[in-house]
């Protein structure tokens, strides 16, 4: 619905958008398990690139809530890795897995 036929957003707002749901969805979590919230976990990944503003842009969105008890682990991988990793997880039977899915080289 947000996507050119070739899988690429329509603009620069909706990858905003995509990083400001992540603050909402955090708090929900934090209040559904309020007596469990400091002694869990929760990874939320992601991967930012400078054509969308880089992580400092990203991470303008996010809410203090998230970021007051948020650690940042930074994975530099090498573009061969990282492009055998690409091809080796895709499913092309299954193009819009969150899991199985390819972006383009």
């Amino acid at each position: 619905m947000h996507t050119d036929s070739e899988g690429y957003l329509f603009g620069q707002h909706f990858w905003d958008l995509l990083i400001v749901r992540i603050g909402p969805e955090f708090e929900k979590r934090m209040r559904d398990i309020p007596h469990q919230a400091d002694e869990i976990t929760m990874i939320i990944e992601f991967s930012w690139v400078r054509e969308q503003g880089g992580y400092r842009n990203a991470f303008s969105y996010l809410t203090s809530q998230l970021l007051e008890k948020a650690a940042i682990l930074y994975l530099d991988v090498f573009w061969e890795e990282s492009l055998r990793k690409n091809c080796s997880r895709f499913k092309p039977e299954i193009p819009d897995s969150i899991l199985e899915h390819a972006l383009s080289d």
